[in-house]
């Protein structure tokens, strides 16, 4: 059923009339219920101002562009926090009830009057709802991606061991973005420190198979490329034997047993020698 242009004009006006009862009762019923444990006292009344501000904005004109801002930046707040996606939820369906109540004490006696109100203002607050729930989510895979992202970068430590000498210890499992990560940050180190020797150790790896053993090949290959020199380090004898096993060819790769004897080469290759005082 298509919106009545004077009965919406009556529900805004009953509503802005009653904004102060509203969002009072609003952020009485969160404190009562514990939801907005992460705001002070002045936090907690802009916020119910600000809801309501955006709802009867968007009732009134029927435009969201103010709800989809809204529900970004709340979502945002809510986020930073530590607010949960329960809360979110029970903010905007207190302020449902409180509505839907307060319309039903004014309009519930005649019966379908008060069915033509809740038509007029209630399909707007189920699309601001489904805004806020959307914004919330969006922001909790941002968060989630953004702490993967880091995990990675963690998990891919290039360290600079030695003056020219780069060290990138592998823990864990050597998959496809992860190799392209390290890739992109062990290329651009090699260029911010003009490195010329780089040692991968891979004895962190729990297992090698082809898929890895091309991972480190095509490393190995655009070090070169820079002009750097890569040894690969942490070979256990049971690496070795998987990969002569798979048929990998790493005959173009410098191997070393253990990080102390790449780093041994790594002096050769630079002609430095360490001597006891």
């Amino acid at each position: 059923m298509a919106k009545n242009d004077a009965l919406l004009r009556e529900v805004v006006s009953f509503f802005k009339g009653n904004a102060e009862t509203i969002k009072k009762q609003w952020i009485k019923t969160m404190q009562a219920r514990q939801l907005l444990m992460g705001m002070d006292v002045d936090q907690v009344k802009k916020e119910g101002e600000r809801i309501l501000n955006t709802y009867l904005e968007c009732l009134e004109t029927g435009d969201f562009t103010a709800a989809e801002t809204y529900s970004k930046e709340y979502a945002d707040r809510a986020i930073q926090s530590g607010i949960g996606s329960q809360q979110i939820i029970m903010d905007m369906l207190t302020l449902e009830g409180i509505l839907n109540q307060l319309t039903y004490d004014e309009y519930g006696k005649e019966a379908e009057k008060w069915h033509q109100v809740m038509e007029t203002w209630l399909p707007t607050s189920d699309t601001m709802f489904g805004f806020v729930s959307k914004a919330f989510v969006e922001g909790r895979e941002k968060i989630a991606k953004q702490q993967q992202e880091a995990l990675m970068e963690l998990s891919t430590p290039v360290v600079r061991v030695w003056d020219k000498v780069l060290s990138v210890p592998l823990i864990g499992t050597l998959d496809s973005p992860r190799t392209q990560l390290l890739m992109e940050v062990l290329l651009q180190r090699i260029v911010d420190t003009q490195s010329r020797v780089v040692i991968v150790d891979i004895s962190g790896i729990p297992g090698v198979d082809t898929l890895v053993a091309n991972h480190l090949v095509r490393t190995v290959t655009a070090t070169r490329l820079l002009g750097a020199e890569c040894i690969v380090t942490g070979v256990s004898s049971q690496i070795a034997q998987t990969l002569v096993h798979l048929g990998v060819d790493l005959s173009g790769i410098t191997t070393r047993a253990s990080m102390s004897d790449g780093l041994a080469m790594a002096f050769e290759i630079l002609n430095l020698r360490v001597v006891s005082k």
